[in-house]
């Protein structure tokens, strides 16, 4: 085999969480047993061997995700969640729009379904079984007016059931304001270079989480295969949920993306939410959610 196959298949593995390299000793396979990489099982098993340290003194670092409207653009603008208006598509974008307005208007009058348009939750979820192994159907999916409103629209849904709300710390804004609207306790969880310390969570039951696993927000850290499973596993033996915000996994340096949460969860305790707002443009103010079949 060639030397090239060789090395892309390490920095696969090493990517993913499977394997760790240690100098120049070589790469060494990570404590990983085969049973943790299928999907997680019922039952309960400790994650710590001793208290979870209680995160919820600490202060609750939030970042602005979009720039809101209006003003002059600098040459180079750095500002978070704005995209180059010359990116998006518009000739494409012209073209289709023509096409199906020339044979199809009753969706411009009629009442559709409160869930979004059929087309295009199908085309949703077949879009996340390619992209990111989150097997759903289009009844699974319910398309929102951004991120924000997904989010909004699962934490409504799980109010009677969540006794207390996790947040990574630092975090996105939008999430933290709604959190702090609601009347319940809110645990900040410190995040590191892989992400969210799934061992800093709360072991008390009824928890709703909000976390950016595949580029977390501000931080920008991917989070290892390692930390996904033991962050499923802490949601099953706490009765939790997850609100999983895919930020940003459309966009990689390089390689594939690890397999997002909603997929290694196989559809117990993660809600996925996401957005079109960088792929598309952040103007047509389209998102979605997903809900898990087992809820």
């Amino acid at each position: 085999m060639s030397r090239n196959t060789v090395m892309l298949a390490y920095e696969r593995l090493a990517a993913e969480g499977y394997v760790r390299a240690r100098g120049t000793a070589g790469l060494f396979v990570e404590p990983i047993s085969p049973d943790s990489l299928l999907l997680i099982q019922q039952g309960s098993r400790s994650l710590t061997n001793g208290p979870v340290p209680d995160a919820s003194s600490e202060p609750l670092l939030c970042f602005a995700g979009s720039p809101g409207g209006g003003g002059d653009r600098p040459e180079l603008d750095f500002w978070v969640g704005r995209s180059d208006p010359a990116g998006f598509p518009l000739a494409i974008w012209r073209r289709i729009v023509t096409r199906l307005l020339a044979r199809e208007t009753t969706y411009l009058t009629d009442y559709c379904d409160p869930a979004g348009l059929p087309e295009l939750r199908r085309a949703i979820s077949t879009h996340l079984r390619r992209a990111r192994a989150v097997a759903v159907t289009e009844d699974q999916v319910i398309v929102t007016t951004g991120g924000q409103d997904a989010l909004n629209l699962v934490f409504n849904l799980l109010k009677g059931h969540t006794r207390q709300l996790c947040i990574e710390n630092p975090c996105y804004l939008g999430a933290s304001l709604i959190f702090r609207n609601a009347d319940l306790e809110i645990h900040p969880v410190p995040v590191d270079g892989e992400g969210l310390r799934t061992d800093l969570l709360p072991p008390a039951k009824g928890s709703l989480l909000y976390v950016t696993p595949s580029h977390q927000f501000p931080a920008g850290a991917t989070m290892p295969l390692a930390r996904r499973l033991a962050l499923l596993r802490w949601a099953e033996e706490t009765d939790s949920y997850i609100v999983e915000d895919d930020y940003d996994s459309d966009f990689r340096y390089d390689g594939p993306p690890l397999t997002a949460l909603a997929g290694l969860d196989g559809g117990r305790r993660v809600f996925y939410a996401g957005t079109f707002s960088k792929s598309v443009g952040a103007g047509l103010r389209i998102g979605f959610a997903t809900v898990p079949r087992m809820f």
